[in-house]
C-alpha cells in the first residue's frame, strides 16, 4: 500500500473514532505519530512503507477494538475515592493464624499448603459461581478500589449518583480527578440498583479526563443534591458513628472549618491529619487524608471544608475522640485560606486508628 494510502487510512480512521466514540480526531492523529515512531525505532532495517504498514496496523488494532466495545460514554464528578483495599488481607491472616497455631490442620482444613503459603479455599463465589482457582496459592495481594460520583451518559436526561468498584489491574494505578468535571466511558451493570443510583462496571481502557460540562452542577450543590443523606454535623458525629458502627459500608459527610493541619505524613501509613470544628468551636473531629487525596490540602486553618469517610472512635486520655478516614475533600474556594498561611500548629494528642 503506497504510503499515501496509508495516511488516508490514518485520517478516515481518526474520524471514525471522533464521531462514534467522542475521542478528538488528534488525539488518534498523534498516537499514530508515536506508532510509527516506536516501529521505526524497533525495525529501523525496514523500508519506509513496511514501517508505516506495521505502524497502521497497532494503530487500527487499538481502536477496532474500543469501537467493538459496549462501554458507553458518561461525563461528570468523582466525589468519593476510597484508598486501593486488599480483598485478600483477611484470608491471608485467618490462614495465617491457623497455620502458627497448627500447621496439619491448616492444611488438612485447606487453609495452607505444607510450606504455608495461603490457598483459595472459596469453591464457590458469593455469587454462586464456581471458583475455577479454588485449592491453588493466592497471590500476597489483590487490591480493589471504590469511588462514587454524579454522572450521565449520552442517552440520559440527568444525571445520577453512580458507584463503580476497579479492579485490581486500575485500583490505584489510574489518576481520578476529584471534584473536576470529567469524562470516560464505563460498563452499566447487568443488574442495577432499585434506589435511583447507577453501578457502573470498570471498562478495560478506563480512564477519567478533564472535561468542561456545560450545566452540571457546582460541587457543593452537587453534594447537597445527591448526598444530603450522608451530611452529619460535626457535634453529632459521635453520636452517628455509634449507631453506624457495625455497618462496614458507613459512610458520614461533615462540613465545618478547620481548626489545624499537619501537612507532615504520618510514618506508617502516610496519612495528613486534619482537625475539623463545628460552628459552635467545640465539636472536635480528626480527618485523616489519605496519601491519594493529599495534593487536595491545599487550605489553612479557618478554611471551611466538606470531608466524608468512614468514621471510628478512640480513647485518648479519658476522653472519646471521633475521627473520620477521609475518602471525599473539597474545600471552597471563596472560604479557602492558602496552606502557607498556616499559624503554628495546635498539638494534638490523637493517634491514627484504622
Amino acid at each position: 500500500m503506497p504510503p499515501k494510502d496509508i495516511k488516508k487510512e490514518v485520517e478516515e480512521l481518526a474520524k471514525t473514532v471522533e464521531e462514534k466514540l467522542g475521542v478528538p480526531k488528534q488525539q488518534v492523529l498523534d498516537q499514530w505519530d508515536q506508532e510509527l515512531a516506536l516501529v521505526k525505532q524497533l525495525r529501523g532495517d525496514l523500508a519506509k512503507e513496511e514501517q508505516e504498514k506495521r505502524a497502521f496496523l497497532r494503530l487500527r488494532g487499538h481502536w477496532k477494538r474500543e469501537l467493538r466495545s459496549p462501554a458507553k460514554f458518561y461525563e461528570g464528578i468523582i466525589v468519593r475515592v476510597a484508598p486501593p483495599f486488599d480483598v485478600l488481607r483477611g484470608i491471608h491472616a485467618a490462614a495465617q493464624l491457623i497455620y502458627e497455631k497448627d500447621p496439619q490442620k491448616a492444611v488438612a482444613e485447606g487453609w495452607t499448603d505444607k510450606e504455608g503459603h495461603t490457598l483459595d479455599n472459596r469453591r464457590n463465589f458469593s455469587t454462586g459461581r464456581v471458583n475455577e482457582n479454588f485449592g491453588k496459592v493466592l497471590p500476597d495481594h489483590r487490591y480493589i478500589q471504590n469511588i462514587t460520583g454524579v454522572a450521565k451518559a449520552q442517552d440520559m436526561e440527568k444525571p445520577l449518583k453512580f458507584s463503580m468498584v476497579l479492579s485490581e489491574r486500575k485500583a490505584g494505578k489510574i489518576n481520578i480527578p476529584i471534584f473536576t468535571p470529567a469524562k470516560f466511558r464505563a460498563n452499566p451493570a447487568q443488574k442495577q440498583p432499585t434506589d435511583g443510583t447507577m453501578l457502573l462496571n470498570e471498562y478495560a481502557g478506563l480512564e477519567f479526563t478533564p472535561a468542561e460540562i456545560p450545566g452540571f452542577p457546582p460541587a457543593e450543590d452537587l453534594l447537597h443534591n445527591f448526598f444530603e443523606d450522608n451530611f452529619v454535623l460535626p457535634e453529632e458525629l459521635a453520636e452517628w458513628h455509634k449507631e453506624h458502627e457495625d455497618d462496614p459500608r458507613r459512610f458520614a459527610i461533615v462540613e465545618g472549618y478547620v481548626d489545624d493541619v499537619d501537612p507532615t505524613a504520618n510514618p506508617t501509613t502516610g496519612n495528613v491529619r486534619v482537625v475539623m470544628v463545628g460552628d459552635d468551636g467545640e465539636a472536635e473531629v480528626v480527618i485523616w487524608i489519605p496519601a491519594h487525596l493529599k495534593h487536595l490540602v491545599d487550605f489553612a486553618a479557618s478554611s471551611r471544608i466538606i470531608a466524608g469517610g468512614r468514621t471510628t472512635q478512640q480513647e485518648f486520655n479519658d476522653e472519646e475522640r471521633t475521627m473520620l478516614n477521609c475518602e471525599m475533600l473539597y474545600a471552597p474556594e471563596a472560604d479557602k485560606i492558602p496552606l502557607e498561611e498556616t499559624p503554628e500548629g495546635i498539638v494534638s494528642g490523637a493517634e491514627e486508628v484504622s
